[in-house]
């Protein structure tokens, strides 16, 4: 058994990257580290107030979710967004 919290704060953390969220924020130099986590940290804020990282799941289905984050991201790569 594992918790729930690893897999969905992996998922969000690499669909995060994979759209390209983090180069938004390139042009703002310095301040960068400071804006651009701010709603990471409120999308962890409502897995946590949700109570949904406190779940306890099977291995395999916390493997599942991640392989599905990383299938999704390749989906993503490979579709021309025009």
């Amino acid at each position: 058994m594992m918790r729930l919290s690893f897999p969905l704060y992996f998922c969000a953390m690499y669909l995060f990257q994979v759209v390209g969220y983090f180069s938004l924020f390139d042009s703002l130099g310095f301040w960068q580290y400071i804006i651009a986590p701010i709603p990471l940290i409120l999308l962890f804020w409502l897995f946590e107030g949700s109570k949904l990282t406190e779940k306890e799941v099977e291995k395999g289905t916390g493997v599942l979710i991640i392989a599905s984050a990383l299938i999704v991201g390749l989906i993503i790569d490979t579709i021309p967004f025009v």
